[in-house]
């Protein structure tokens, strides 16, 4: 059986995904919690939060966050085990990565990769009304993260974290435009063409 699966994790997960849109997949996840046991609430947050695109609700998040505190917090449930992997080999004060808007610099989906990052400035950018992205840098505690998932064909490296544990935090580029034709630039430079 493929790492992490189970006959009510696929059941869960393939009713959530069959629903289509990121919407639909949300409201579906949250209308069957209260029929799932918690690993397959938590095995059915992954499959939702990386096959959809935009993510979760605040309210969404927090409950998974809530649900499994640093007590109690088996991130075997919600991470495959090349990610637990990799987690534990992060060093203990992780440098990270966020492609976003200004005003959504305080999400949770980060990267270790600043390569990432700048791939999620640029869909920020055309989503920004002044159509510019930015790519922040930070630091965190490894025992901070939430989550690490590298499980898409887009291989996001993400980390899931609380921002408020993301310290140190400095603009290292902004973007303007497509990935192809647009341009960066890193504070104090001149743009790009």
């Amino acid at each position: 059986m493929p790492d992490g699966d189970s006959i009510g994790h696929r059941m869960w997960g393939d009713l959530i995904l069959a629903q289509g849109n990121s919407w639909n997949r949300r409201n579906a996840y949250a209308g069957l919690l209260d029929h799932m046991t918690d690993e397959e609430m938590a095995r059915a947050f992954r499959t939702t939060w990386i096959n959809t695109e935009g993510g979760f609700s605040s309210e969404q998040i927090f409950l998974a966050f809530r649900k499994f505190d640093d007590r109690h917090n088996p991130r075997h449930w919600f991470m495959a085990s090349h990610e637990m992997t990799r987690h534990a080999g992060f060093s203990a004060v992780i440098t990270i990565f966020r492609g976003c808007r200004l005003e959504t610099e305080d999400g949770i989906s980060w990267s270790v990769s600043q390569d990432v990052a700048r791939r999620f400035a640029f869909t920020a950018a055309d989503e920004d009304a002044n159509g510019v992205g930015l790519v922040i840098r930070g630091v965190c505690q490894r025992d901070r993260v939430r989550f690490y998932f590298d499980d898409t064909d887009l291989h996001e490296e993400e980390i899931v974290v609380d921002p408020r544990f993301v310290l140190e935090r400095t603009q290292v580029e902004s973007v303007t435009g497509d990935e192809e034709s647009g341009s960066h630039t890193s504070p104090g430079e001149e743009e790009n063409s």
